[in-house]
This record gives structure tokens, C-alpha cells and sequence, in this order.
């Protein structure tokens, strides 16, 4: 019970130490990077509308757009070849999506949504772990949830009583 609550609590702090590192990066435009993102969330939620109403036409215009989007400057938020394989990922995901909804494939768009979803999830999971780790080393406590090294308890409770 003991242990339960002492990882409980040191994946608290993790939480709250990664977020507090998050809002600390120095963006290029903060403004500007969150009227990107939804704009991206925005022509996401139309293609799902799309799908439910099975609207082809939807799906097609709006995947076109999250293509487009992609293809923008301010799109680009790294400049690693880690983040342009994920972008490339997306751009061919979302490329299946369009035709899915060209075609009036309805199982096709669905499946092809729901692989554009995994490429937006896989690389915002990507550079959240990328801006804290190019900020500060991260904590064995951070690098356990990040899954980069896997600490010994020891450890662990080290730098949770350091932070």
C-alpha cells in the first residue's frame, strides 16, 4: 500500500515537472503555434463529423486542408529527422484519408482517420519528450515515464526527495 502511494505520488510530480517544463520552452510564437493547433484540431474534428454523417465530400476537403497545413513552415516545430519521418508519416496517412474520401470508401476513410489520429498522438508524444529532454536531463523519475531508461526504485525515491 505504502509503495502504491509513493508511485502514485512521484508520477504526480513527474506530471506536474513536465508541465511546468513544457510552459517554460521558448516557442518561436506561442500565439501564433496555438492558432496553428487549431486550426489542425479544427479540420481533424470536421473529417470525423464527415465520417459520421458519412458526408464524402467533408472528409475529402478537410483531410486536403490537414495535408496542406502540413506542408506550412509554422507546421514545422523541430527540426529534427526524427519530427520530418513523423511529418512524412502523417502526409502519407493523411494522403489515404483524402482518397479514402475521394472514393466514398467509408471503411477506408475510417481506418485511414484513425491512422492519421495514431501519427498526431505518436508525434506530439514525440515532441513533448524531445523539449524536455533538450532543456535539462531529465530526472530517473521523468525517464521512467518517458520510457528512455527504466530506474531502480532506489533511485527513484532519490530524485523525488532532490525535487
Amino acid at each position: 500500500m505504502k509503495r502504491s502511494a509513493t508511485i502514485c505520488g512521484l508520477t504526480l510530480l513527474v506530471v506536474g515537472l513536465m508541465s511546468t517544463n513544457l510552459q517554460a520552452q521558448d516557442d518561436p510564437n506561442p500565439q501564433k503555434v496555438r492558432i496553428f493547433m487549431k486550426a489542425k484540431l479544427k479540420h481533424a474534428q470536421d473529417v470525423l463529423r464527415g465520417l459520421a454523417l458519412e458526408d464524402y465530400d467533408t472528409i475529402a476537403q478537410s483531410s486536403n486542408k490537414l495535408g496542406l497545413l502540413s506542408q506550412e513552415a509554422d507546421w514545422n516545430v523541430l527540426k529534427t529527422p526524427q519530427y520530418a519521418q513523423h511529418s512524412a508519416d502523417f502526409r502519407k496517412s493523411v494522403d489515404r484519408l483524402t482518397k479514402a474520401g475521394r472514393e466514398k470508401t467509408l471503411d477506408a476513410a475510417t481506418l485511414a482517420y484513425l491512422e492519421v489520429t495514431m501519427r498526431c498522438v505518436e508525434c506530439h508524444k514525440y515532441v513533448r519528450r524531445a523539449r524536455i529532454t533538450s532543456t535539462r536531463k531529465p530526472t530517473s523519475v521523468e525517464s521512467l515515464v518517458l520510457g528512455t531508461h527504466v530506474p531502480s526504485l532506489k533511485q527513484l525515491l532519490a530524485d523525488s526527495k532532490k525535487e
